[in-house]
């Protein structure tokens, strides 16, 4: 039962890591100039 809550905890702490680095790379490229925002396929400059 110990492993098994310590593999949820890990879980949910790599979902917590990629949705930070999700955001960091957001934050960090999307001002920067991606060349066409995802959702409405237009320039962001």
């Amino acid at each position: 039962m110990k492993l098994v809550r310590e593999w949820l905890i890990f879980e949910e702490s790599r979902f917590l890591l990629e949705d930070l680095y999700i955001k960091l790379t957001l934050t960090t490229y999307l001002p920067y100039g991606a060349i066409a925002h995802p959702c409405t396929g237009k320039n962001v400059n």
